[in-house]
């Protein structure tokens, strides 16, 4: 497998310490029962999180946030909101009757929370990627793209002000080569030393990220391109099919602490849009076509 992309991943992966057990809840562990859940978690005030539920259910009336007992009809798997507070969401099955108005079927609830941030904080764009995913970054910083073969199964974003920021975010995609998750952050937690002096190793765990088993790690050092510039660094990888993910987001040392909650949500907020193991050829083609050239880019986005 090429190692390119963990490689410019390294180079680019941004910042974080452990968060502070008394500010900011357990949200990146691994729940016990991922098949209703709200993403992104933790959250932004007024940022869009998407509650989302099995199929199987089927019809469903979701209740919580700006969402007040709505009824989805079978085959619909998600529902979103703008919550201002922390919210809990619950997805209830509605009771199933018999013609002679007999309970065939008891109501089951399940229940999903989010927890949102407290403070001002920047306004956020959506950007959305042709290969199926979204992420929210902030509003005004330009995306630029490393030009890589095979662009559909290989890529490397950064989201920025200009290029090389101290602070950005990126997504780096990579064929997954029959690794599991666990084994993708071994294999980019070997590449980082390549890019950082002074690494720190601050802590990793399990967790979940859109219901598909993860890890997040977080490291300081000094990156080679900033050398008078201390970074910490937050970074989340898992395997989705044949595609490896590795979201990451960075910030100098000395400003991580005001920046950690932003940067936090914007790496969380990665999301898919559709199954990517069910691309057709034509979209292949406007991957390849469409994100060849490196440089800085318009971003495509919705302003929040």
């Amino acid at each position: 497998m090429p190692s390119m992309p963990f490689l410019c991943l390294a180079a680019t992966l941004l910042a974080q310490t452990p968060p502070n057990p008394r500010t900011v809840p357990s949200v990146d562990t691994k729940p016990s029962a991922p098949s209703v859940y709200a993403e992104p978690n933790p959250a932004l005030p007024g940022q869009t999180v998407t509650i989302r539920w099995p199929a199987e259910l089927g019809a469903v009336i979701v209740n919580g946030g700006g969402i007040i007992a709505r009824r989805f009809p079978a085959g619909q798997t998600s529902a979103q909101d703008r919550p201002a507070k922390s919210t809990t969401y619950s997805v209830t099955m509605p009771v199933e009757r018999t013609k002679k108005g007999r309970v065939s079927e008891p109501s089951r609830r399940y229940q999903a929370g989010v927890h949102v941030y407290d403070g001002s904080f920047p306004r956020l764009a959506t950007y959305t990627d042709t290969r199926g995913w979204t992420m929210d970054v902030v509003a005004g910083w330009n995306r630029y793209v490393v030009d890589l073969p095979d662009p559909v199964n290989n890529a490397l974003i950064y989201f920025q002000t200009e290029e090389d920021s101290e602070e950005r975010t990126a997504v780096s995609i990579v064929p997954s080569d029959g690794m599991d998750s666990r084994q993708l952050m071994r294999k980019v937690e070997t590449d980082i030393p390549t890019q950082y002096d002074m690494l720190t190793r601050t802590g990793q765990k399990e967790t979940t990220q859109g219901g598909i088993d993860a890890f997040w790690m977080t490291f300081t050092g000094t990156e080679m391109s900033h050398p008078d510039t201390p970074m910490k660094s937050m970074v989340l990888a898992f395997v989705k099919g044949p595609r490896g993910y590795v979201i990451s987001a960075r910030a100098p040392a000395d400003r991580y602490d005001e920046r950690e909650r932003l940067l936090r949500c914007l790496v969380r907020s990665f999301a898919f849009t559709y199954n990517l193991t069910q691309r057709t050829s034509k979209q292949a083609n406007h991957v390849a076509h469409g994100e060849r050239h490196e440089g800085k880019r318009p971003l495509s986005r919705v302003s929040r």
